[in-house]
């Protein structure tokens, strides 16, 4: 009788893939099967559970094929630094220099509530997760690094990120994802370029900007506050073609911005000019709904007609995903003043034929 073992590799491959419910080879971090570690007990989503174990013990070659598809398919997430430090040692070297996709909480401090005694746990958090990181692959393909509320932010306005998580992350130099859900903190280009925070708060065109730090980055997830001392013209060198040759992928989520001032905001429109032809943009406002309002800066105006028109003018050809949530129109200043009515996105979007996916979304007025 003919068994499932006598089956050729490439196809023994495609079952197990299956069995294990891994997704698509190009899925987005948070759309893998993800495997969480908390308090040294791995956990898995309920959504994405299939039967592991059993594959793994039918015998040596499907536990060959099935635990190399884990390692380079799923993503490995921890919740602190303990948990991080217990992942690396127990894995050992061989099987660590597998895993392609990491989720990392930089540090654990979710009550909400500030006590001083915080601050100094956070960076000796942050200096411990930074050893790690260094121990992780240098081939990995996604990265999440994660921080959760904290009253006072780790990373400083005008300083940048620490110096050492900068390194640390310069050893990832063939990343093809990279989401920084920074929530109450600030989110310093220096995280995905070579370029210094401030730098190029005042550009000018004859700077020569730096080699790109992830050439290969192709979908960047950002979750945080923006400064502006780093300028539009900063946001825009670092989301430029020139330092991140092969995005096709960016969303915003929850954008905050550090200033009352309005007219100094951080994302215009000149930035989608000068990107790598996109094939998706997502635009996820601030949740009202969280219950706790940021301490940290106010939440960035969503795009406005001039940013939808660079977009269709620049990657029209190219985009094929599209979300935009302009939010509750509310701003530190009361309601946005948009110059976008349900006429124009109507019009839009029958000028964007090659969209397969579009969401435009114009919240409370």
């Amino acid at each position: 009788m003919p068994s499932l073992l006598g089956l050729p590799e490439e196809v023994l491959s495609q079952i197990a893939e299956q069995s294990l419910c891994l997704g698509a080879p190009d899925a987005p971090i948070n759309s893998r099967r993800t495997f969480r570690i908390k308090e040294r007990v791995f956990h898995e989503h309920a959504e994405r559970a299939a039967p592991v174990i059993p594959l793994l013990l039918t015998c040596r070659r499907l536990n060959a094929i099935a635990s190399s598809l884990l390692l380079s398919r799923a993503v490995f997430s921890v919740c602190d630094t303990r948990d991080l430090r217990h992942l690396v040692e127990s894995m050992g070297g061989s099987t660590l220099s597998q895993v392609r996709n990491f989720s990392v909480m930089l540090y654990s401090d979710d009550d909400y509530e500030h006590d001083p005694r915080d601050d100094e746990t956070a960076q000796e958090d942050i200096e411990e997760a930074t050893e790690l990181l260094e121990q992780l692959p240098s081939k990995l393909h996604r990265l999440c690094l994660q921080m959760p509320f904290h009253s006072y932010p780790p990373f400083s306005y005008n300083r940048g990120t620490d110096i050492r998580l900068r390194q640390a992350m310069d050893k990832f130099a063939g990343l093809e994802e990279l989401r920084l859900d920074f929530f109450t903190h600030y989110v310093h280009i220096d995280m995905f370029t070579n370029m210094t925070a401030n730098a190029y708060a005042t550009f000018h065109e004859w700077v020569e900007p730096p080699a790109p730090k992830f050439p290969l980055l192709r979908r960047l997830h950002l979750e945080g506050c923006l400064t502006p001392l780093l300028g539009p013209k900063g946001l825009a060198t670092a989301l430029s073609e020139s330092q991140l040759p092969c995005l096709e992928a960016l969303i915003f989520e929850g954008i905050l911005h550090d200033s009352d001032d309005e007219d100094s905001l951080v994302f215009e429109p000149e930035a989608l000019t000068t990107m790598h032809p996109l094939h998706e943009f997502c635009w996820v406002p601030y949740d009202f709904d969280e219950g706790i309002r940021k301490t940290l800066g106010n939440p960035h105006s969503p795009p406005t007609r001039r940013h939808l028109d660079e977009l269709k003018a620049r990657h029209g050809a190219t985009l094929r995903v599209l979300r935009i949530d302009f939010g509750e129109r509310e701003s530190c200043m009361g309601p946005w003043e948009l110059d976008i009515d349900q006429g124009y996105l109507d019009e839009f979007k029958e000028a964007m034929p090659n969209l397969s996916e579009v969401s435009l979304e114009m919240g409370n007025s």
